[in-house]
């Protein structure tokens, strides 16, 4: 019997995904491809891939930005509970046009189908909160250790860890006035003198 490989797994990429997301401090696709080399220099990420329904053993390995700055890398992620799964990256290297802004980020997500065969994730976040902190309190410490090693080698100010997160101008806004907010669903990552701190959500 043929098993499958972890990108190629029943629903493996479905659910939606568990994210760290940051934003370049300059508007420009050097900074994006900065944030990506650290980030998939990481030592628990093996990667990257552009496909993701081939398993990696079927294709070549390449380098982030080699092919294009924006769009979907894939690798594996081990987790804190040394579950090997798939995970991904996707960057935004937008320069705004009109009375659209400039957007330049980089996301690192998990899929839920994936976590799940790690983690008893359940129907987050749809169904039942009970027992939630049991995968998100080890998976957030997780993404905020990526986090962490991506700052040490390309600083950024601003990141969000959470279920597919969106970024606002005025949460960081609000951030940068010092007010940082007491209920937050997702967790802040935010620099201030040169020092990065994770502020972990407050709900599930």
């Amino acid at each position: 019997m043929q098993h499958k490989s972890p990108f190629t797994a029943e629903n493996v990429w479905r659910g939606g995904h568990y994210e760290l997301l940051i934003e370049a401090n300059e508007d420009s696709s050097e900074q994006v491809c900065s944030l990506l080399r650290a980030l998939w220099s990481h030592p628990s990420l093996d990667g990257c891939f552009l496909r993701n329904d081939n398993g990696p053993s079927a294709q070549l390995r390449v380098q982030p930005c080699e092919n294009a700055v924006a769009g979907h890398l894939y690798g594996l992620a081990l987790l804190p509970n040394k579950r090997l799964v798939a995970c991904g990256s996707y960057a935004m290297d937008y320069g705004g046009e009109g009375e659209f802004q400039p957007a330049h980020w980089v996301s690192f997500y998990v899929p839920l189908g994936a976590l799940a065969d790690a983690y008893p994730v359940g129907a987050y976040p749809f169904g039942p909160m009970e027992g939630v902190s049991e995968w998100k309190m080890p998976m957030d410490s997780f993404f905020a250790e990526v986090a962490m090693w991506v700052y040490d080698r390309v600083p950024f100010e601003f990141g969000l860890i959470g279920f597919e997160v969106v970024s606002s101008g005025s949460l960081l806004q609000t951030i940068r006035a010092g007010r940082m907010p007491e209920e937050r669903s997702d967790g802040i990552l935010w620099s201030n003198g040169g020092e990065l701190k994770w502020y972990p959500a407050t709900r599930p």
